[in-house]
């Protein structure tokens, strides 16, 4: 039986994409990557239009952000408080300066 990739895989593979940036998993980001594809990578955001850019950013996991930008994360992607991935970073309590 062939899995399906329909839009419910895509929603779920999203989901725990912006969940490993949370976490730091550079190894499950890695794989969700290339699974959502990279057509896809650049359009995905949760429900405050956060992208997985915008949580690594806030969490202060440089590794994870530089491998985003590599592929294909906006920089310039505004969230629905009207932030991009810099303000998010350097607005933390303590900043997260390296990332900016």
């Amino acid at each position: 039986m062939v899995e399906d990739d329909g839009p419910d895989k895509t929603e779920e593979t999203c989901a725990f994409l912006l969940y490993a940036c949370q976490r730091g998993d550079m190894v499950s980001v890695r794989k969700l990557c290339a699974r959502a594809g990279a057509d896809v990578l650049p359009t995905i955001a949760d429900y405050d239009l956060r992208t997985p850019l915008h949580i690594a950013s806030a969490c202060g996991h440089e590794g994870i952000v530089r491998y985003l930008l590599r592929h294909g994360c906006k920089r310039d992607a505004v969230d629905r408080f009207g932030c991009v991935c810099v303000c998010v970073c350097v607005g933390m309590v303590g900043g997260h300066w390296g990332v900016s």
